[in-house]
């Protein structure tokens, strides 16, 4: 179904066809900054300050305490799995997106 979109598109609409591959290609421009938590993650700038989601990463340590294994459904980039793996938990990342699976 997507190829037969893309192909119509390059048909019909190439200037369309193309700002969309232009977006898509500055989407994934990511870089791999330090967290709070002293490991690299690529992700946006913003997960580098300590701003970032406290109070749920707060949240997320006290209820890991009590466990040996974390499952993150839902990764996304991982960043809850490192977190955890960085307490000493085995961590076990889900990840439905490709994009974000090739990142973990």
């Amino acid at each position: 179904m997507k190829r037969l979109i893309m192909q119509q598109l390059s048909r019909h609409a190439p200037s369309l066809l193309r700002t969309y591959r232009q977006v898509k290609v500055s989407r994934r421009r990511t870089r791999f900054v330090l967290t709070p938590d002293g490991f690299e993650l690529c992700g946006d700038p913003l997960v580098g300050t300590q701003e970032w989601e406290r109070a749920e990463r707060r949240v997320f340590l006290e209820q890991i305490q009590g466990v040996s294994i974390v499952v993150d459904v839902g990764a996304n980039l991982g960043y809850y799995s490192i977190l955890a793996a960085s307490r000493g938990k085995e961590a076990v990342a889900i990840e439905p997106l490709r994009e974000n699976l090739e990142s973990l």
